[in-house]
Protein backbone atom coordinates (compact mmCIF):
# COMPACT_ATOMS: atom_id res chain seq x y z
CA UNK A 1 0.00 0.00 0.00
CA UNK A 2 1.23 3.74 -1.12
CA UNK A 3 1.31 6.26 1.76
CA UNK A 4 -1.19 8.64 1.00
CA UNK A 5 2.05 11.57 1.23
CA UNK A 6 3.27 9.78 -1.65
CA UNK A 7 0.57 10.05 -4.26
CA UNK A 8 1.09 13.37 -5.36
CA UNK A 9 4.46 12.42 -5.80
CA UNK A 10 3.89 9.64 -7.72
CA UNK A 11 1.39 11.42 -9.99
CA UNK A 12 3.80 13.55 -11.31
CA UNK A 13 6.30 10.87 -12.36
CA UNK A 14 4.00 10.53 -15.73
CA UNK A 15 3.93 14.42 -16.40
CA UNK A 16 7.33 14.88 -16.31
CA UNK A 17 7.91 11.65 -18.35
CA UNK A 18 5.92 13.67 -20.85
CA UNK A 19 7.32 16.90 -20.15
CA UNK A 20 10.70 15.45 -20.71
CA UNK A 21 9.54 13.32 -23.95
CA UNK A 22 8.00 16.93 -25.43
CA UNK A 23 10.63 18.80 -24.63
CA UNK A 24 13.42 16.70 -26.08
CA UNK A 25 13.58 18.68 -29.26
CA UNK A 26 14.83 21.63 -27.02
CA UNK A 27 17.91 19.62 -25.79
CA UNK A 28 18.66 17.83 -28.08
CA UNK A 29 18.72 19.41 -31.44
CA UNK A 30 18.96 18.19 -35.18
CA UNK A 31 22.40 19.70 -36.84
CA UNK A 32 22.17 22.08 -39.69
CA UNK A 33 23.59 21.41 -42.90
CA UNK A 34 23.86 22.94 -45.84
CA UNK A 35 25.37 23.50 -49.04
CA UNK A 36 28.25 25.54 -48.83
CA UNK A 37 29.90 24.98 -52.59
CA UNK A 38 29.79 22.76 -55.45
CA UNK A 39 32.38 23.07 -57.63
CA UNK A 40 33.74 20.82 -60.84
CA UNK A 41 37.58 20.70 -60.07
CA UNK A 42 38.13 19.20 -63.02
CA UNK A 43 37.14 17.75 -66.64
CA UNK A 44 39.08 16.01 -69.63
CA UNK A 45 37.67 13.71 -72.38
CA UNK A 46 36.14 11.31 -69.83
CA UNK A 47 34.83 12.92 -66.87
CA UNK A 48 33.87 15.27 -64.72
CA UNK A 49 35.37 15.55 -61.31
CA UNK A 50 32.53 17.07 -58.99
CA UNK A 51 33.14 18.95 -55.18
CA UNK A 52 30.45 19.51 -52.70
CA UNK A 53 30.94 20.81 -49.72
CA UNK A 54 28.83 20.84 -46.74
CA UNK A 55 28.70 22.49 -43.89
CA UNK A 56 27.54 21.38 -40.90
CA UNK A 57 26.73 23.26 -37.41
CA UNK A 58 25.86 21.65 -34.24
CA UNK A 59 23.63 23.89 -32.05
CA UNK A 60 23.64 21.28 -29.11
CA UNK A 61 25.79 21.86 -25.72
CA UNK A 62 27.31 18.39 -26.80
CA UNK A 63 29.48 17.17 -29.71
CA UNK A 64 28.08 15.04 -32.14
CA UNK A 65 29.96 12.38 -34.25
CA UNK A 66 28.82 12.01 -38.52
CA UNK A 67 29.01 8.27 -38.88
CA UNK A 68 28.86 8.84 -42.79
CA UNK A 69 26.55 10.18 -45.68
CA UNK A 70 24.42 8.48 -48.52
CA UNK A 71 24.36 10.40 -51.76
CA UNK A 72 22.47 10.03 -55.04
CA UNK A 73 23.63 12.12 -58.14
CA UNK A 74 20.71 12.97 -61.21
CA UNK A 75 21.72 14.48 -64.31
CA UNK A 76 19.59 15.93 -66.04
CA UNK A 77 16.91 15.01 -63.79
CA UNK A 78 17.50 11.15 -64.45
CA UNK A 79 19.51 8.92 -61.60
CA UNK A 80 22.96 8.54 -62.83
CA UNK A 81 24.12 6.63 -59.72
CA UNK A 82 23.97 6.40 -55.36
CA UNK A 83 26.55 5.81 -53.24
CA UNK A 84 27.01 5.55 -49.40
CA UNK A 85 30.05 7.03 -48.07
CA UNK A 86 31.83 6.11 -44.09
CA UNK A 87 33.49 9.43 -43.58
CA UNK A 88 33.97 10.71 -39.97
CA UNK A 89 33.45 14.22 -38.02
CA UNK A 90 33.29 14.85 -34.75
CA UNK A 91 31.74 18.13 -33.81
CA UNK A 92 32.16 20.24 -30.71
CA UNK A 93 29.84 21.30 -28.85
CA UNK A 94 28.22 24.70 -30.79
CA UNK A 95 30.58 23.90 -33.08
CA UNK A 96 30.40 23.77 -37.09
CA UNK A 97 32.53 21.73 -39.44
CA UNK A 98 32.83 20.68 -43.60
CA UNK A 99 32.10 17.67 -45.07
CA UNK A 100 33.51 17.23 -48.48
CA UNK A 101 32.12 14.91 -51.29
CA UNK A 102 34.27 14.10 -54.10
CA UNK A 103 32.61 12.76 -56.59
CA UNK A 104 33.32 11.48 -60.62
CA UNK A 105 30.84 11.76 -63.02
CA UNK A 106 31.69 10.23 -66.21
CA UNK A 107 31.03 11.40 -69.54
CA UNK A 108 29.80 7.86 -71.13
CA UNK A 109 27.54 7.26 -68.15
CA UNK A 110 25.32 10.62 -68.85
CA UNK A 111 26.02 10.31 -72.71
CA UNK A 112 22.87 9.26 -73.87
CA UNK A 113 21.17 11.84 -70.82
CA UNK A 114 23.32 14.90 -72.38
CA UNK A 115 22.65 13.84 -76.06
CA UNK A 116 18.90 13.95 -75.44
CA UNK A 117 18.79 17.40 -73.70
CA UNK A 118 21.28 19.10 -76.26
CA UNK A 119 19.26 18.37 -79.13
CA UNK A 120 15.89 19.61 -77.25
CA UNK A 121 17.52 22.71 -75.73
CA UNK A 122 21.13 23.10 -77.47
CA UNK A 123 24.37 24.57 -75.39
CA UNK A 124 27.57 22.97 -73.99
CA UNK A 125 26.28 22.20 -70.24
CA UNK A 126 23.76 20.11 -68.59
CA UNK A 127 22.41 20.09 -64.77
CA UNK A 128 22.88 18.10 -61.98
CA UNK A 129 21.84 17.31 -58.71
CA UNK A 130 23.55 15.65 -56.00
CA UNK A 131 20.90 14.85 -52.96
CA UNK A 132 22.65 13.62 -50.12
CA UNK A 133 21.50 12.49 -46.23
CA UNK A 134 24.30 13.18 -43.53
CA UNK A 135 23.70 10.40 -40.79
CA UNK A 136 24.51 11.63 -37.25
CA UNK A 137 24.47 9.64 -33.90
CA UNK A 138 22.55 11.68 -31.50
CA UNK A 139 21.98 10.64 -27.37
CA UNK A 140 18.54 9.05 -26.66
CA UNK A 141 17.70 9.46 -30.50
CA UNK A 142 20.56 7.57 -31.98
CA UNK A 143 21.00 7.82 -35.69
CA UNK A 144 19.09 10.56 -37.60
CA UNK A 145 20.07 11.46 -41.53
CA UNK A 146 19.73 15.46 -42.52
CA UNK A 147 19.25 15.89 -45.99
CA UNK A 148 21.11 18.35 -48.39
CA UNK A 149 20.55 18.94 -52.06
CA UNK A 150 22.87 20.87 -54.38
CA UNK A 151 22.51 21.82 -58.21
CA UNK A 152 24.78 22.74 -60.58
CA UNK A 153 26.26 22.61 -64.22
CA UNK A 154 28.53 20.26 -65.97
CA UNK A 155 30.60 21.43 -68.66
CA UNK A 156 30.44 19.18 -72.04
CA UNK A 157 33.05 18.36 -73.99
CA UNK A 158 33.35 19.54 -77.88
CA UNK A 159 33.17 15.73 -79.06
CA UNK A 160 29.56 15.33 -77.48
CA UNK A 161 27.90 18.14 -78.31
CA UNK A 162 29.02 17.69 -82.15
CA UNK A 163 27.82 14.07 -82.27
CA UNK A 164 24.07 14.19 -82.11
Amino acid sequence: MIPIARLPILALIPMLAAAGCAGLPGVVERPRVAVESTRVTGVDLQAADVLVRFRVDNPNSFGLDLSGLDYAVDVAGRTLFEGDRRQRLTLEPSGSGLVELPLTIRFADVYEVARDVIRARGGNDIGYTVRAGLRFQLPVLGEIRVPAEARGELPLVGSLTRGG
